[in-house]
């Protein structure tokens, strides 16, 4: 080729594709910090956040604690913090960064219960539980502690709520059933409607077209197992992906970041219990933890935080023109 007809490689696509694969980076490490999975364990002799990864290796101890909820970024993680009792307790919500540091209290001890947080998508509005008006009722309030709102009044145990994937809504467990409701608490849905169930603990996926949750076909009788169904998100078609087994109690599911696996806790008789992830089909279970003796529970996946990196939408625009071709 004669040199003259060569083109030079110009400068504006050469800072083109640097930017291009400073976002793959930047995206790759997202993805890989979202494969942690945090949960609480007494495995030190008090309750304790943990992380871990997710095949449940390296698990390494952040705070004391219980019922660990990620930011939407990954950057931080919400729990609860204090005496807890089922239905009484002086628990508050706290948060803290992802490596323990930094702990901040938003609930300040002002009221009673308060448990179970869960970030919306957006990472403005925290909801939780809290038995502050004699009942236990779901609550939101600002991400830094202030405006607190009861958005189930007339509810005498609503509990676990987990925000949809669009923050629009929030589906939470009451009364024995699983219920969604929009973000202002209004136009409540009874999904489950099974007086002869028990419903408790739902997840939503993040497709936001699935909603896993832990139910017992035998409430009341006192050997009755929970497992894990999923539903599709108007409460249709419930299947359930855990296998049955006499005496074994699972709760509250997690969906991996694809959507494709779930984590969830498994009690035995004795009490103690172990964090297990499943396959969204109900194939391949696995018990992550392994800590005879202890208690192991209310695991939570931690976001990939994979939005659009600022520097691949630049190279996406940048692309478009034609001085970058």
């Amino acid at each position: 080729m004669n040199s003259r007809q060569s083109k030079r490689t110009s400068p504006r696509r050469i800072i083109a594709v640097s930017l291009f694969a400073a976002s793959v980076l930047t995206a790759l490490n997202a993805f890989s910090e979202g494969g942690k999975i945090a949960f609480t364990s007494n495995r030190d002799g008090k309750q304790a956040i943990y992380i871990m990864n997710s095949d449940g290796g390296n698990p390494v101890r952040l705070s004391s604690g219980s019922h660990p909820s990620w930011s939407p970024d990954g950057k931080r993680i919400a729990f609860s913090f204090g005496l807890n009792r089922f239905r009484g307790d002086i628990s508050d919500i706290l948060v803290m960064n992802a490596d323990g540091k930094n702990r901040v209290n938003l609930t300040k001890g002002r009221h009673k219960g308060n448990r179970a947080p869960d970030w919306s998508p957006d990472g403005e509005k925290i909801a939780f539980m809290s038995n502050r008006s004699g009942q236990t009722n779901i609550y939101v309030m600002d991400a830094d502690g202030k405006h607190t709102v009861n958005l189930t009044p007339g509810f005498e145990f609503a509990h676990s709520p987990d925000w949809s994937p669009d923050g629009k809504r929030i589906v939470f467990g009451a009364d024995g059933d699983i219920f969604v409701m929009n973000a202002r608490g209004a136009d409540r849905m009874n999904l489950t409607q099974n007086p002869r169930a028990s419903d408790l603990t739902p997840s939503w996926s993040p497709d936001g077209r699935k909603i896993a949750y832990s139910a017992s076909p035998k409430p009341g009788l006192w050997f009755a197992p929970y497992n894990i169904y999923v539903m599709n998100a108007d409460g249709t078609h419930p299947v359930m992906l855990t296998e049955e087994r006499r005496w074994a109690y699972e709760y509250t599911p997690s969906w991996s970041n694809d959507g494709t696996r779930i984590v969830y806790d498994r009690q035995e008789p004795d009490g103690t219990s172990d964090v297990y992830a499943i396959n969204a089909d109900g194939s391949g279970a696995a018990n992550l933890t392994r800590t005879p003796r202890v208690s192991d529970h209310s695991a939570s996946w931690r976001p990939s935080g994979l939005s659009v990196p600022r520097t691949a939408r630049l190279v996406t625009s940048w692309c478009e023109l034609k001085g970058a071709r």
